[in-house]
C-alpha cells in the first residue's frame, strides 16, 4: 500500500457535522469544558486552553437559527432533529503540529481564528463560540457555526463534495502563511486509489484528527460497564426468583 493511502502528517485537517438542539448542550459543553471532564483530559494543562469571549447561549443560537430560517418563509416548522449548528474540528496532523507548537499561544489562536473566519464566510454563516484544546493529546480547535446561513439557506444543503473540498484548501491557505512546509491534506480519491481502508477515509483521518482513540476508549468503557451492571442485575433477580421459588 503506498504512502499515500494515509493522512498527510503535514497538513491539518477540518471535519464538520451537523448538531440538534437536544445535543447543543453536550456539544457546547465539551467545547468549552464546562461539563464533566473526561479522562482522557490532561487537567494539568486545561488553563492553558483558548475559549470564545461572549459565546451566545444555545437557546440564542436556536433563536438565531430559526430566525434566518424564517427568512426564506419555510411551509413547514423545524424538524425537532435538525441541526442547529455544526461543530467543527481543525486538528493537525504530526508532523504540522510539532511546528505548529512551537508558535506563541497567540500565534496559535490567530492561525485559528482566521480558518474558522474562512470557513464561516464560504457558508454564509457565523460562528458562535470556538475553543483552542491544549489538553489533551495534540493541540486542536473546536467552533460552532450557525446551522442556517444569514440568508436562510441551510448549511446541510451546501456540504457538496466540492464545497468540503474548499474548506481544505482553506486551512492550507491560512496555514502556509506562517508554516511555510504546511502542506494540503490527500483528497479521499487519492488515498483511495492508492490502497487506503475505504471505513479510515470516510469515518476519520488517522493521522490528524485529535485524540479521539482516548474518548472511544472512555465510551467504550461506559458501554461495557452499562452492559456489566445490566447483567449483573438480571442474574441478582434472576438469584431472587429462584429463592422464592
Amino acid at each position: 500500500m503506498s504512502a499515500f493511502a494515509n493522512g498527510n502528517p503535514k497538513a491539518a485537517c477540518v471535519r464538520l457535522r451537523g448538531i440538534p438542539r437536544d445535543k447543543a448542550k453536550s456539544s457546547r459543553s465539551h467545547i468549552m469544558r464546562t461539563g464533566t471532564v473526561p479522562n482522557y483530559i490532561d487537567q494539568s494543562r486545561t488553563h492553558l486552553n483558548t475559549y470564545s469571549e461572549n459565546a451566545p447561549s444555545i437557546d440564542q443560537v436556536f433563536a438565531s437559527a430559526i430566525s434566518r430560517r424564517e427568512t426564506r418563509l419555510p411551509k413547514r416548522s423545524i424538524k425537532s432533529n435538525a441541526s442547529i449548528l455544526f461543530e467543527g474540528i481543525v486538528a493537525l496532523g504530526r508532523e504540522l503540529a510539532a511546528w505548529f507548537e512551537a508558535l506563541s499561544f497567540e500565534d496559535q489562536d490567530n492561525i485559528f481564528i482566521a480558518i474558522i473566519k474562512e470557513i464561516a464566510k464560504t457558508f454564509g454563516t457565523t460562528c458562535s463560540a470556538f475553543s483552542v484544546h491544549r489538553d489533551e493529546t495534540t493541540i486542536h480547535a473546536h467552533f460552532e457555526l450557525i446551522a442556517y446561513a444569514k440568508n436562510g439557506i441551510a448549511i446541510s444543503t451546501l456540504l457538496t463534495k466540492d464545497v468540503l473540498s474548499t474548506v481544505q484548501d482553506i486551512a492550507h491557505a491560512v496555514l502556509v502563511q506562517t508554516i511555510p512546509g504546511a502542506e494540503r491534506g490527500r483528497k479521499k480519491e487519492i488515498r483511495l486509489q492508492n490502497g487506503a481502508d475505504p471505513r479510515d477515509v470516510e469515518n476519520i483521518c488517522v493521522e490528524t484528527l485529535h485524540a479521539t482513540l482516548p474518548a472511544d476508549i472512555a465510551k467504550a468503557q461506559l458501554e461495557l460497564q452499562r452492559l456489566i451492571d445490566i447483567q449483573t442485575h438480571l442474574e441478582r433477580n434472576k438469584e431472587m426468583r429462584s429463592r422464592k421459588l
